[in-house]
């Protein structure tokens, strides 16, 4: 798909401002990304949020339990070396991770909702599916990793595909699963609580999700040196 004149022109603003802060143009196409995604992501995950804490207390859903120390060590290793590779992943993120714009009001509801829907559907209910199927394998823990991580980044190749980027698609991918995997190592860690997965979650997603979308949706997806 050819890019518009719009993105174009976002891509020429970065490159020659490459050793100076990055000029805070944003493509309006990749907003109307990033709001369809975080205002729909975040109304069509809180029904079956709500429709699952409905029907559990949120004990159960955290596992009776707030996790291990070093689970919680692990999970803020993870938030502060994701947050950091995606900062230098993008110029976009790069300039405006510090900056206000109204994408984060949509952003801090967005990322309760996601925070909790998320971990309990790809660490609780689908690394503990996959447990139980694989309890005699001697891979059963490499094996919940590797699921709930993929599948994890499958689910996010959507941000590019909005736009029809398949470099997008597979950078939003690449960067989700490695976050997806981690937050299963640290899911185990944790005697299988989801406590410090959904802490490390929602932290991540109020830091870089909004600029992560635009980054995909606008093709920005590295930094070029």
């Amino acid at each position: 798909m050819t890019a518009s004149a719009e993105d174009l022109e976002l891509k020429d603003r970065l490159s020659m401002n490459a050793a100076l802060p990055v000029s805070p143009l944003l493509s309006k196409r990749a907003i109307r990304i990033a709001i369809a995604f975080l205002a729909g992501g975040s109304l069509c995950e809180s029904f079956p949020l709500l429709t699952l804490l409905s029907k559990h207390p949120l004990p159960w859903l955290l596992n009776w339990g707030s996790g291990t120390p070093l689970a919680w060590v692990l999970a803020a290793f993870v938030f502060a070396l994701y947050v950091l590779q995606t900062i230098r992943s993008s110029p976009l993120i790069q300039a405006w991770w510090l900056r206000w714009h109204t994408l984060r009001l949509l952003a801090v509801p967005a990322a309760l909702v996601t925070g909790f829907f998320e971990e309990a559907l790809f660490r609780k209910f689908l690394m503990d599916y996959v447990a139980h199927q694989v309890s005699n394998s001697g891979w059963g823990l490499a094996l919940q990793i590797l699921v709930s991580g993929l599948l994890f980044g499958v689910g996010h190749a959507i941000w590019g595909l909005a736009r029809g980027s398949i470099t997008g698609a597979l950078w939003a991918m690449y960067c989700t699963s490695l976050l997806g995997g981690a937050l299963a190592v640290v899911y185990l860690v944790g005697g299988r609580s989801m406590a410090p997965c959904i802490a490390a979650h929602i932290a991540i997603n109020l830091v870089c999700e909004p600029w992560m979308i635009l980054s995909a949706a606008s093709g920005l997806w590295r930094k070029r040196t």
